[in-house]
């Protein structure tokens, strides 16, 4: 299973509009384990210019990630570029997110 994987954790915050004042705020959309792989392979980037600043990261499908969220995981901030999610077909226990993030 992909879970056995996971070796930290993320926060991911993203700026949404309150209803009652009409202002933006920064609010956490999710919290879960994953696992980060630095992407190697350069034609596989976003982004060639971000070639040792762009990671996959892999977590449940359940979580709340979107394009454009800030993912805090240890020290490094990153920046969401995509989201995938990728489900099993067949029992559910390897369904997840691939998110490509990169390292502010």
């Amino acid at each position: 299973m992909i879970k056995s994987f996971y070796n930290t954790t993320y926060t991911a915050t993203r700026l949404e509009t309150t209803t009652t004042t009409g202002a933006d705020s920064l609010i956490t959309a999710s919290n879960a384990d994953c696992v980060i792989i630095p992407v190697t392979d350069k034609a596989k980037l976003f982004y060639e210019n971000n070639y040792g600043n762009e990671s996959d990261l892999y977590c449940d499908y359940l979580n709340d990630v979107r394009v454009g969220d800030l993912i805090y995981s240890g020290t490094y901030t990153y920046t969401t570029l995509g989201v995938t999610q990728r489900l099993d077909l067949e029992d559910d226990t390897e369904s997840h997110l691939d998110i490509r993030v990169v390292r502010k």
